[in-house]
């Protein structure tokens, strides 16, 4: 049995699956660790768990299945930072996206020259999310800290070095800190500058197919592998999930709604949006993925089953309500928001509550609110690249065939559902073929990635949350300065 792995740390798991070479998933192994949240708005993770539980999903992938897979590639959850000390462990947790901690500064950052110049060079806006903020905080708030760092890493860097004592960056994680130039593919002097810190405590960037050095040889003992497997660095875990849905040109766009969410499109060249309202990685030398995240996707819905559901909540009564909630709107910034509007201290909002409103009401009208999330960043991002034909869809939510019709209604797209859940697990493993030797050219991952069934929008439900989105925004707009 010849079979690759793609290992995706996540946001709350990291995931070991392995995939044939034809691309069919043949196992999953999956650990979960918890999140750390010292203070309202401060997420953080305790690095060594993250390590251990990858460790322990991929030995486990390789027991089960008997035999050592031709290779490993891992994709990775972006805007993590954690500092290193000089005998090469964390002096700090990892701070993950969803951290808020440095919102006074990337307001500062994002109202100035520098940061428009920083953004045009990077591609990642200026917000909290971005290691770039972060480092403008702790240089205020912990310069003790900054002082003994060594390093500035992310989890997929800590792995690595512990796996084989260097410290390597793969250029589509890079592209997400906002200290990395795209177009010159380098770190940016300005970025650094600002942040006050020296290329040399950054990790080297190396193209996302690069292998990497050798295994050391108790982790190769410790994993059950040879020390010489074929480990290629890969990629985030947002253009993978573009590549493992297939989506590989600007007439389809891809939509991963798992604990938070994405609408991402792949182009084959950097744009920047005056606005500095989209996103702009790298996947490849010459594939880029455009989109816009929300911090708000299933976890909003995970908050309200959790408090007001009892586990009582079914499709059924949901489907015995009409489109729009009977007139109740949900804003679904539960945890501030990323794109399309950038605003941290935004907050979830219930409107046009009735007495006609039933638990159903809310818990239909939280979805919606997820989804019409969903159509407002697409607005943005397609305004930037062009309209899309379709959007092929992934994530925990699309286990329900109702809420995937829901979100073609939204979105006024016909929506497809991909055959891998695990998208972008997937994608590390379609770059790992690719970086093997295995799969010539990318565009023909395309064929491995099968379609099981396509939902196509309802025209007069269409119109509704046309006009309930127009609504939302008004809402929002109205309410602005009242969230701070």
């Amino acid at each position: 049995m010849q079979y690759l792995v793609g290992l995706d740390i996540g946001t709350t798991s990291t995931k070991a699956v392995a995939f044939g070479i034809d691309g069919r998933q043949l196992k999953v192994v999956n650990n979960n660790y918890p999140l750390i949240s010292p203070q309202e708005g401060w997420f953080e993770q305790d690095p060594g768990q993250i390590v251990r539980a990858s460790e322990t999903a991929l030995k486990t992938l390789i027991e089960q299945l008997g035999e050592k897979p031709l290779a490993v590639s891992i994709s990775s959850a972006m805007h993590g930072l954690m500092l290193i000390g000089k005998n090469g462990e964390p002096i700090t947790n990892l701070i993950i996206w969803a951290d808020n901690r440095s919102d006074k500064e990337a307001r500062q950052l994002k109202a100035s020259e520098e940061g428009a110049a920083i953004y045009f060079a990077s591609g990642t806006p200026i917000h909290p999310m971005s290691p770039l903020c972060k480092l403008l905080w702790l240089q205020k708030n912990r310069p003790d800290l900054m002082q003994r760092a060594e390093k500035f890493v992310s989890i997929k860097e800590y792995l690595i070095h512990k796996w084989t004592g260097e410290y390597l960056l793969d250029q589509s994680l890079a592209s997400a800190t906002g200290l990395y130039n795209n177009g010159q593919t380098k770190w940016n002097d300005l970025a650094l500058q600002v942040a006050g810190i020296k290329e040399a405590q950054l990790p080297v960037v190396v193209p996302t197919t690069t292998i990497l050095p050798k295994l050391k040889a108790d982790v190769a003992r410790q994993l059950g592998v040879n020390v010489d497997l074929p480990v290629v660095i890969g990629a985030s875990d947002g253009c993978l999930a573009n590549l493992g849905s297939g989506v590989l040109d600007a007439t389809t766009a891809s939509l991963t709604i798992g604990t938070s969410s994405a609408y991402r499109k792949t182009i084959d060249r950097f744009v920047i949006d005056d606005r500095q309202s989209v996103f702009n990685y790298i996947l490849t030398s010459d594939l880029y993925v455009v989109g816009g995240p929300s911090n708000n996707g299933g976890v909003v819905s995970q908050w309200f089953e959790r408090e007001f559901g009892n586990g009582e909540f079914d499709e059924q009564a949901l489907r015995a309500i009409k489109a729009g909630s009977d007139g109740l709107i949900f804003l679904p910034y539960l945890l501030g928001e990323r794109a399309p509007i950038w605003d941290p201290e935004s907050k979830g909002v219930f409107f046009g509550v009735q007495m006609n409103h039933t638990k159903n009401h809310f818990y239909k009208a939280v979805w919606e609110g997820v989804f019409q999330a969903a159509h407002h960043i697409a607005e943005t991002v397609d305004h930037v690249t062009g309209e899309v034909e379709n959007v092929v869809v992934s994530g925990g939510f699309a286990k329900s065939t109702y809420l995937i019709q829901m979100l073609s209604n939204v979105l006024q797209k016909p929506c497809r559902l991909c055959n891998s859940a695990e998208s972008s697990s997937f994608g590390a493993a379609i770059l790992g073929l690719h970086a093997i030797g295995e799969l010539k050219d990318l565009k023909d991952a395309s064929g491995l990635v099968h379609f099981e069934k396509e939902f196509l929008p309802d025209r007069a439900e269409a119109q509704v949350y046309r006009e309930g989105l127009e609504k939302s925004k008004r809402i929002y707009s109205k309410l602005k300065d009242e969230f701070s």
